[in-house]
């Protein structure tokens, strides 16, 4: 097989599924093998890690390099699950509110607090 797929393929394994901009740091990675090939065009695996580093080591300083990416990933995911709950909650009592105002009346139990009533008898 091509010590560069196998290289390549050590290096996606070893960067975290999750990860943003993993597309982003294979075609670095990739662009870094091809600039090597063209210099060392025989070049085998062993000779490939020699040179360049263990691709999981590589994949390391990856990551090292891009924490920030990490960082303002995890924060917007948060900002927008903190976003959706918010807007849930909003609309649950907002519900709840309007079913209130349009409702509240069958609640209440209406009694006179005093019973009038007519009478006949005569005054005179």
């Amino acid at each position: 097989m091509n010590p560069k797929k196998i290289y390549l393929s050590r290096f996606r394994r070893a960067i975290p599924f999750a990860f943003p901009n993993k597309r982003g740091l294979t075609r670095q990675v990739n662009q870094m093998l091809d600039d090597y090939l063209e210099f060392v065009p025989d070049a085998t695996l062993d000779q490939m890690m020699a040179d360049l580093g263990k691709p999981e080591d590589t994949a390391q300083s990856y990551l090292q390099d891009n924490e920030q990416d990490k960082v303002r990933h995890v924060r917007r995911k948060y900002i927008g699950i903190a976003a959706i709950i918010i807007a849930v909650l909003v609309f649950a009592f907002g519900a709840f509110f309007i079913d209130m105002y349009y409702n509240w009346p069958a609640f209440i139990i209406e009694e006179p607090a005093i019973e009038i009533t007519e009478t006949t008898d005569n005054l005179n």
